[in-house]
């Protein structure tokens, strides 16, 4: 299988001749040339396969420097969004109707009147040579990145070979022939290729062919009258000798000469000091920093969709590893420290472990075993808080007297109430012992002492939680006699002071008027004294 790396497959095509590069370890090899017959492209398909099936092969981006290559600059109207790319869509379509091969550039936008775009259209008119080196690609399953126009990759070196300058003309030698490409402040307005080569291999009437170009661009109006062009030609040392010669300077053309080796300089080429031909400067320049397709690939970007899909799977393999590697490493280093601290912690309990029975060697004998001390000692403490005493009673009472000053005790019976189920007989042995302890207790410490105790349930003692307490209250109400509507009154406002009160229950046992309708009136009119105050009787239950 494959492997990915950096390295790029590049193939310059010319009208008569397609050129093959790699681009590896920031070096452009050598160019091998074929033909664009069935012979040369045979070879061609031969040479690319071979270094397909190396392990060290990369994308392929195809460079056309060809001679049908159009362009045209026209002004449309800014329209921005879906609406303005539907606008440029159907204008390629009406100046490239028969081609595929067809790119706008949106260049500027004018300053005055409708502030139209300035759109530079470009196709290539017959796209046959194109066309068949593409299918080769796809034949051969190679990603096939972009397809490149060699007039456009000149526009991001015009800023380093000819700086500050409104109105440069690059005069290039490729290997289809020599190409003129006219740029205003930076950007390309006209680009025309001319395959004249004379027998000493320099370019032949390059003052000629400069002259005929600058004739076009003054009746395109790409240039004004007076408007000064300087042409910036591209040559070895010794093509330069020559053409210093035949090119001389006019009143609104002059001439730059660059040496290649020296561009390559500027251009951070240094390896291609040697180059004999522009075309390499460019695709060095393409395959170290490589640009958006110039021409829109369909289908045949497909395999180089799928390599850039295997790519971003090669990186998350990678990164996968990275992240796995590093969290082994941190459980690792967890791992041993979590360990070292366990020893450390594990010789500390030993040690403490060998104080506690040296200390407890050193106390005297208990009676009884140290968890019996501890349930003791914890029994206390919850018979000390949920045992029934009266007094949490007393001061409910207290409250609901003070709340209703007319009424006055004259008798309180405490008990605790047995819980469901228990022997009567017990609860009656635990009400001799806790119980009655009110002002009319009839059950002293020996009552019931005839009848067969049972156990005392531990629930009467709070264990393990508190008992329900009962209260029997015998009361009168200070009022005088033939009052019994404020009476009953007095008695409610009493009974529910005591009812507001959270987990309390209060019954009346005996109202101070019987206002039952059968029974008889019976009574002494006009009767006062203590004697003849209205009583009543309530009976508490309270859950604490």
């Amino acid at each position: 299988m494959q492997t990915l790396s950096s390295s790029k497959q590049l193939l310059y095509l010319s009208h008569d001749q397609v050129w093959a590069y790699t681009w590896q370890n920031e070096r452009l090899s050598a160019g091998t040339s074929f033909g664009t017959d069935r012979a040369g492209l045979a070879a061609l398909s031969g040479h690319l396969a071979s270094a397909g099936s190396a392990a060290d092969t990369g994308p392929v981006l195809l460079v056309v420097d060809l001679v049908e290559e159009d362009f045209q600059r026209q002004l449309l109207p800014h329209v921005g969004g879906k609406a303005g790319r539907n606008l440029i869509e159907r204008k390629l379509n009406q100046l490239y109707r028969d081609t595929p091969y067809r790119y706008a550039d949106v260049q500027f936008r004018e300053s005055e009147g409708r502030r139209d775009d300035m759109v530079l259209f470009s196709g290539l008119t017959n796209p046959a040579d194109v066309k068949q080196v593409v299918l080769l690609v796809e034949q051969l399953k190679l990603p096939l990145a972009g397809i490149y126009s060699l007039a456009k990759l000149s526009t991001p070196i015009i800023a380093k070979l000819a700086p500050d300058q409104e109105h440069v003309l690059l005069v290039s030698q490729q290997s289809g022939g020599l190409r003129h490409s006219y740029f205003h402040r930076g950007q390309l307005k006209f680009s025309r290729l001319t395959p004249v080569y004379d027998a000493h291999g320099a370019l032949a009437d390059v003052a000629g062919e400069t002259a005929k170009t600058r004739q076009f661009l003054g009746n395109s109006r790409l240039l004004a009258r007076d408007d000064l062009l300087e042409a910036t030609v591209l040559c070895t040392a010794e093509q330069c000798a020559i053409l210093e010669v035949q090119c001389q300077d006019e009143s609104e053309l002059i001439y730059h000469f660059i040496e290649l080796g020296d561009a390559a300089g500027l251009l951070d080429l240094a390896h291609l000091s040697e180059a004999t031909h522009t075309e390499q400067l460019l695709l060095a320049k393409l395959a170290r920093r490589p640009r958006p397709s110039h021409y829109q690939l369909g289908r045949e970007a497909r395999f180089h969709q799928l390599w850039l899909a295997r790519a971003a799977l090669y990186g998350a393999s990678g990164v996968t590893l990275v992240i796995t590697i590093l969290c082994l490493c941190y459980n690792l280093v967890a791992g041993i420290s979590a360990t070292v601290t366990q020893n450390k912690l594990q010789a500390e309990a030993a040690d403490s472990e060998r104080r506690n029975q040296a200390l407890a060697a050193t106390l005297p004998a208990v009676p009884t075993a140290p968890g019996n001390m501890k349930a003791a000692v914890q029994i206390d403490a919850m018979l000390a808080r949920q045992a029934p005493m009266p007094g949490p009673l007393w001061a409910i009472v207290s409250q609901a007297l003070e709340q209703v000053p007319l009424v006055t005790l004259n008798q309180l019976d405490w008990e605790v109430a047995p819980p469901a189920g228990a022997n009567p007989a017990g609860a009656g042995g635990a009400n001799g012992a806790g119980g009655n302890n009110g002002a009319g207790g009839n059950n002293g410490a020996g009552g019931n002492n005839g009848a067969a105790r049972g156990p005392v349930p531990s629930s009467l003692f709070g264990l393990p939680f508190a008992p329900a307490q009962r209260l029997r209250i015998e009361a009168e109400v200070l009022l005088e006699p033939n009052q019994e509507r404020q009476v009953l009154n007095v008695m409610n406002q009493f009974a529910q002071a005591l009812a507001s009160q959270p987990h309390m229950v209060v019954t009346i046992a005996q109202a101070p008027v019987d206002v039952r309708t059968d029974m008889k009136l019976a009574g002494t009119a006009g009767s006062t004294g203590p004697e003849s105050r209205p009583r009543f009787i309530l009976n508490l239950v309270w859950k604490p």
